[in-house]
């Protein structure tokens, strides 16, 4: 598109309040698009990155602030849109639309908005300390994770009136199963949850032996409710005292979960449950290399087996700590966010109208 005529577009009542414009090496956006909190992480992020002393370049762009990513039916390729957009994450896998761009939570705690990368570094540096000082072989060798169990059902309906929500709901069948694992094998799976509310309609799962599982999990976990709640906080240092982190889907959409953004630095074997979302630097994630893939069929197995073999487990603890050093580290965020400007900015030749050439 031409760079003048797409600027303007975006600076049209139609877009500009879903898009960003960095001039200056500064964000410009309108009140409503910083209304979003999780706008406000993506402000944050960057003037963060500004003051780490990267330059970023000058560009105008939309920015998708949803879990779930840009719409897969109008793509080709994954690289076909009207205007460049940036995606923080993409539920169905590659195929979406957009540019995937960081989610805007790392430096976010109970006292603490997201987006910092200053708090972001200075997090990342006491779970490494806290992962320095606890060895593999003091950690609680059972498999920890914590989050909410809930469903995407309406609350007070008949569960044979629910609608069951296949791709949304993915999230929370994932965690339903998790948790059931906890309540049979509780001597190597700690996946607990603060809210418990688990999804109860399986209709639209089309594998029967998945349904069946999920009914089955459905049922255990709420005859012994008390084996898979745990309402106590869970400090991300905390996590270092575990041997394996686990991380499971989004509760809301189904897609990407905040949860491992710090995982990777935690000194431990991360386990990645199965699932088709996709992150900006999941490019660089191999199954037995970086983390172990699980699921509900290989879970008990995976964690069986990594618990005997002290090799294999010693190497995906060396690969999640390659990933926190060179792909999630607060300097790695700035230079990728630069890095996405500036390709932005060289397909669209932003550099003919939105620089000053004098």
């Amino acid at each position: 598109a031409d760079a003048n005529a797409l600027a303007r577009r975006l600076l049209s009542a139609e877009l500009r309040d879903k898009a960003a414009f960095v001039v200056g090496g500064r964000l410009f956006a309108t009140p409503k698009f910083l209304a979003a909190d999780k706008n406000q992480g993506l402000a944050a992020t960057l003037a963060s990155a500004r003051r780490s002393g990267v330059v970023l370049p000058n560009a105008f762009w939309l920015h998708n602030k949803g879990a779930a990513g840009g719409d897969a039916g109008r793509c080709m390729g994954g690289v076909e849109y009207d205007v460049p957009t940036t995606v923080i994450a993409k539920r169905d896998g590659y195929a979406q639309c957009g540019i995937l761009v960081p989610n805007p939570y790392f430096g976010q705690s109970l006292n603490q908005k997201m987006g910092d990368l200053g708090v972001w570094r200075r997090q990342a540096e006491r779970l490494r300390e806290a992962a320095e000082a606890s060895p593999a072989s003091t950690r609680d060798g059972r498999a920890l994770w914590r989050g909410k169990c809930q469903s995407n059902e309406r609350k007070g309906v008949d569960p044979r009136r629910q609608r069951c929500h296949f791709r949304k709901g993915a999230g929370n069948r994932a965690r339903l199963l998790a948790a059931a694992l906890t309540a049979s094998r509780p001597d190597i799976f700690d996946a607990k949850c603060n809210e418990l509310d688990p999804p109860r309609n399986f209709s639209c799962v089309p594998d029967a032996a998945e349904a069946e599982a999920l009914e089955s999990a459905r049922d255990a976990v709420l005859a012994a409710p008390e084996k898979v709640e745990d309402h106590s906080w869970v400090a991300p240092e905390n996590y270092t005292k575990s041997a394996f982190v686990l991380n499971l889907p989004g509760q809301t959409t189904g897609s990407y979960s905040r949860n491992l953004n710090h995982l990777w630095a935690t000194g431990a074997v991360v386990l990645l449950w199965d699932a088709s979302f996709v992150e900006w630097y999941y490019p660089a994630l191999g199954d037995g290399a970086t983390h172990a893939s699980v699921n509900r069929e290989t879970a008990v197995g995976v964690v069986e087996r990594l618990s005997r073999d002290d090799r294999e487990a010693a190497a995906l603890r060396r690969g999640a700590a390659a990933v926190d050093r060179s792909f999630v580290c607060a300097d790695c965020i700035a230079a990728y966010w630069r890095d996405v400007l500036d390709a932005i900015r060289r397909r669209v030749r932003y550099d003919l109208v939105l620089d000053d050439v004098a």
